[in-house]
């Protein structure tokens, strides 16, 4: 009796396993012949799930940090277009667009996320956030292009403003912590609307950086004063290049992906 039942599981065992290599083949034959596999590089990796459940508290974590997001970003946002204005800084009118842009794609998140539809992995779901935030990254670029470009054609200097200064350096550090738990989450719940998101607010500490540095030399020589709008545009060329890449990506690759083994 023992002999017939260990035949058996033996043979159960040797059966399942004869099936799993089968389908990891017929997978990996699948990635060889589909063209549109080879062409899922770049910025984007990610495949369908197959409606993957998320985890509970990974879910309410990528919330929770986007909740926190907006409300942080609209309130930059406005304290740094008044700021600009009063200063007259390309540089600042540049960075409140960035955190406008950086609300707008945590509203995007939340979208990904809130709902029923937002406990699974729906690689459709990420693909049409990425697109509206890739949309948000070049309106925000042309906005700050142009008004850096005018500041140096009108040749006004920026005043020196030593309240824009230290709330540039809070808003670095801020920024730069949010940045690193949006990672995190994005890692965990696999989302590249997430990580996107993430580079988004990345993006936006390094633009308070190059602000702070700006500010600083422009406090020992006022012959630099077109440091500030310069700093304004090589983020906005950033920006412009990577919606851009995104846009041109998620087109090629859209429709339904091919599942991950």
């Amino acid at each position: 009796m023992t002999s017939y039942w260990g035949e058996t599981i033996t043979r159960e065992a040797n059966l399942i396993t004869t099936g799993r290599t089968k389908y990891q083949e017929d997978i990996r034959d699948l990635r060889t012949d589909n063209p549109r596999f080879s062409n899922m590089t770049g910025i984007f990796r990610q495949l369908e799930k197959l409606n993957t459940p998320l985890a509970g508290k990974w879910r309410a974590a990528a919330l929770s940090i986007s909740f926190c997001s907006i409300i942080v970003n609209i309130s930059l946002g406005v304290i740094y277009f008044v700021l600009s204005y009063l200063a007259w800084s390309p540089a600042a009118f540049g960075f409140a667009l960035e955190v406008i842009l950086d609300c707008a794609s945590s509203v995007l998140v939340v979208w990904r996320f809130i709902g029923a539809a937002g406990h699974l992995y729906s690689y459709e779901k990420e693909r049409k956030a990425c697109l509206g935030i890739a949309v948000c990254f070049i309106l925000s670029a042309l906005g700050i292009l142009g008004k850096a470009i005018h500041t140096l054609v009108i040749d006004k200097e920026p005043k020196k403003n030593e309240s824009l200064l230290i709330l540039t350096a809070a808003s670095f550090v801020a920024l730069f912590i949010m940045a690193h738990i949006k990672y995190l989450v994005a890692y965990k719940t696999d989302s590249m609307t997430l990580r996107t998101d993430a580079f988004n607010t990345t993006a936006g500490g390094i633009m308070a950086f190059a602000m702070l540095l700006a500010s600083l030399l422009y406090e020992k020589s006022s012959a630099i004063w077109f440091l500030d709008a310069t700093v304004a545009i090589c983020i906005a060329l950033v920006f412009l290049a990577y919606g851009t890449r995104m846009i041109i990506e998620l087109s090629k690759n859209k429709g339904t992906p091919i599942p991950n083994e």
